[in-house]
């Protein structure tokens, strides 16, 4: 049997910048698990404005 979303898109690459938001999210959320999606959000804004 095959998946038919494989026959519909192709893998796309992921940038350098979305590795680099999602270590930083997994990280927070290791440290602080009781924070929020919302909380965190604001944690990097305010904290790594270069992203």
């Amino acid at each position: 049997m095959v998946n038919r979303t494989s026959l519909y898109r192709t893998a796309q690459e992921v940038s350098e910048l979305e590795v680099q938001i999602k270590h930083l999210i997994d990280k927070i959320h290791t440290d602080k698990p009781f924070k929020g999606s919302r909380t965190i959000k604001n944690d990097i804004n305010e904290n790594e404005p270069r992203l």
